[in-house]
């Protein structure tokens, strides 16, 4: 999906993300899209309705950065079954973050 904007912020107004119905969950996961752009130079590169993608060019360093970030995306994708202390020993080993959010 090729998003009609450049602005990072923007972007979670249009995509249709499962973890971002109203008006309010958008305002938030546009928050954290431009936050994790600022940080770990995020780049959304695709959603699929439950999923969203991330290309990661500077990962969190483990610690307290991996602990915020883990901490983020477990509020994004609560049915991961990981528990925060997994996501946080992973997210500084990876390039490519999945946000998954279903029904």
């Amino acid at each position: 999906m090729l998003l009609p904007t450049a602005d990072v912020h923007a972007s979670a107004y249009w995509v249709d993300f499962f973890g971002a119905l109203t008006r309010e969950d958008q305002q938030q996961l546009a928050e954290v899209l431009a936050q994790w752009r600022h940080l770990w130079d995020a780049r959304l590169v695709a959603s699929w309705g439950t999923m969203l993608q991330f290309q990661v060019g500077r990962r969190p360093t483990p610690g307290d950065d991996a602990w915020a970030a883990a901490g983020q995306l477990k509020a994004l994708a609560p049915n991961l079954e990981l528990s925060r202390w997994e996501v946080a020993v992973a997210l500084p080993a990876g390039d490519a973050w999945f946000v998954h959010n279903r029904p």
